[in-house]
């Protein structure tokens, strides 16, 4: 049997077991030879297995004590899939166009499950958004966190660290560098919560489809 097949059950067990919440948070493996004589494979094998889960950040070395659990937070994951976007050959035309077709999803499940407390959220943001007009780089800052909300609407996780790692590789300069954008950004963004409070589905798929486009234009 290949090296590869070998590490590979040792990789699958692992985690599967942390998957299943067998194996925690800061949980110590055994042993590299415990884990050679368990699996009945060599030494170099095990190293390759754990090599592999601690790039996959399962697992941390720490020298002179051994490797133990670790489980990647949310935030961890978003700078891995920024990182590689970021260093990839993505335009910022395949980003805008990849957050018009999520935010169209997010349109589609917000209605009918947004709660009173989302919308409130919502609208201190839009709040600090006018407040802080003026302000461009706190107002790019604030749109982020509005589509990030927007997002967190839905009570999808998934949808919610997608939008905020889309969001994290937008280019906001215009935003920054561009009044007329801000103005025409910032009544977009009341027609969203309109929508929202009127639980019009149909209006806030149009409103978010709007102020995606009007953003695309700009951008490109």
């Amino acid at each position: 049997m290949s090296n590869n097949l070998l590490y590979n059950s040792i990789l699958n067990e692992i985690e599967s077991k942390i998957k299943g919440g067998v194996l925690v948070e800061n949980d110590k493996l055994p042993s590299e030879r415990l884990l050679a004589e368990t699996y009945g494979v060599s030494r170099t094998v095990v190293r390759e297995a754990l090599k592999i889960l601690q790039e996959k950040g399962l697992v941390k070395m720490i020298t002179g004590r051994g490797n133990f659990i670790t489980i990647p937070q949310e935030k961890d994951l978003i700078d891995k899939f920024e990182t590689a976007i970021d260093n990839s050959s993505i335009s910022q035309k395949d980003i805008i166009e990849a957050r018009e077709i999520i935010e169209i999803a997010i349109s589609q499940r917000v209605i009918s499950r947004v709660v009173e407390e989302d919308i409130v959220k919502l609208k201190k943001i839009y709040e600090e958004m006018n407040k802080h007009f003026g302000n461009s780089e706190y107002y790019a800052q604030m749109d982020a966190e509005f589509h990030l909300q927007l997002a967190g609407c839905t009570k999808n996780n998934a949808l919610k660290l997608i939008t905020s790692t889309l969001n994290n590789v937008t280019d906001r300069s215009n935003i920054l560098n561009d009044l007329k954008m801000r103005k025409s950004s910032h009544k977009e963004h009341l027609a969203i919560i309109k929508a929202i409070e009127c639980r019009d589905n149909r209006k806030l798929e149009e409103a978010i489809i709007q102020h995606i486009q009007c953003f695309q234009k700009h951008i490109l």
